[in-house]
């Protein structure tokens, strides 16, 4: 929860920022480009946009905010291959940094909890699993969506970054669209496509964070039968937005950023890194326990109550296989123990996890100082 109301508050943040700019750019009134006028259009939009009930719906939103995405990094590379990348092989920098690569070993630390951010998928996985087929052939969908998406999130996140960083060095913006430059109507309708890209962003939060409200607060009846007009499902969500339009409202502009690292430094070494180590460890130390025992015999049975559950798992079950609407395909927890060296390597993903994320928790804490004299 923590985690999601994080990412939701530093996305919302961002959006009223970028979108408000581009309707100046584009010769908007004041009244209508101001702060407050924006953040409430946009209240109202993400809250259209975070009633469904489902991800589906976000298919094709998606794919056109991937390619404005894809876009923005094409820009950022030009840009950082037609300078030459002074800031990362050329001592004369224009005044960026003496020791260019001393800088970006200064700047590791904030760029470890930033990409730590986007290397997070468990919390939107589990309500787009639920939509998917069930069985083998759902589960080798869903892993191979996962590696495809965070392959594409690191790639994207490091270019971006090194291009960037190579182009401008000290001189590079929180907002790097103002970096970027160009024409007006370039700026502006960079702006533009990039609020678009945020606010399609914003559901793919609302939903996996309204999911487990409902199910710490819900049946999983009564949660299944909701529909995106139903008066609970209109209430939650319009308090989840609202909540996060609040948040906007008295966190300075400069705040996203330390909302985003501190986000990514902490709640995503949690949900990453601990979290599922210690899950997989005590599921697959208990299904081999109970492999050859009646009593345990549910734990490795299938569940037919998971395919009629909807987009909310059953909650409590400890069933770890799980069949298709035909019934005819189960995907089963191993049973086998853990070896000495699963052991060891789930530790050390445990332990490097922690250690990247105080690494970055340390860069937050120093880049923080900045809200004082933005905030002034």
């Amino acid at each position: 929860l923590i985690l999601l109301l994080g990412s939701l508050c530093g996305n919302f943040i961002v959006l009223v920022e970028v979108l408000s700019r581009g309707l100046r750019e584009a010769g908007a009134p004041a009244a209508v480009h101001a702060s407050h006028s924006v953040a409430a259009a946009c209240s109202v939009l993400l809250l259209l946009l975070s009633l469904p009930r489902h991800f589906d719906f976000l298919e094709r939103p998606a794919t056109a905010a991937m390619g404005v995405l894809v876009v923005l990094a094409g820009c950022v590379v030009y840009a950082g291959a037609q300078a030459g990348l002074p800031a990362l092989f050329s001592n004369d920098a224009g005044g960026r940094a003496a020791e260019p690569w001393a800088a970006v070993g200064a700047r590791t630390p904030s760029a470890v909890g930033v990409l730590g951010y986007a290397m997070y998928l468990h919390p939107q996985l589990l309500p787009v699993r639920a939509e998917m087929a069930q069985g083998k052939n759902g589960a080798d969908e869903a892993a191979a969506a996962v590696r495809w998406t965070l392959g594409c999130c690191l790639v994207l996140y490091v270019v971006v970054g090194s291009f960037g960083f190579g182009a401008w060095g000290d001189d590079t913006r929180r907002d790097v669209l103002d970096n970027l430059g160009g024409p007006p109507g370039w700026t502006t309708t960079v702006a533009l496509a990039t609020s678009f890209y945020l606010a399609v962003g914003f559901p793919t939060c609302v939903l996996p964070l309204r999911s487990s409200i409902e199910q710490l607060c819900m049946s999983p009846e009564a949660s299944t039968q909701l529909t995106w007009c139903s008066t609970s499902n209109v209430a939650l969500t319009a308090a989840l937005v609202l909540s996060t339009a609040a948040a906007a409202w008295v966190l300075p502009g400069s705040a996203s950023e330390v909302v985003f690292a501190f986000t990514g430094a902490t709640g995503v070494c949690l949900i990453c890194y601990v979290l599922p180590v210690w899950i997989y460890w005590r599921l697959v130390e208990r299904a081999a326990a109970g492999a050859g025992s009646d009593a345990e015999a549910p734990l490795l049975q299938p569940d037919s109550d998971i395919a009629a559950a909807g987009p909310l798992p059953r909650r409590g079950s400890r069933n770890l296989a799980l069949t298709d609407e035909a019934g005819d395909g189960v995907e089963e927890a191993p049973t086998a123990p853990l070896t000495r060296r699963d052991k060891i390597e789930l530790v050390c993903v445990a332990v490097v996890g922690c250690l990247l994320s105080a690494l970055a928790v340390a860069s937050v804490f120093i880049d923080a100082r900045h809200l004082k004299s933005d905030a002034r």
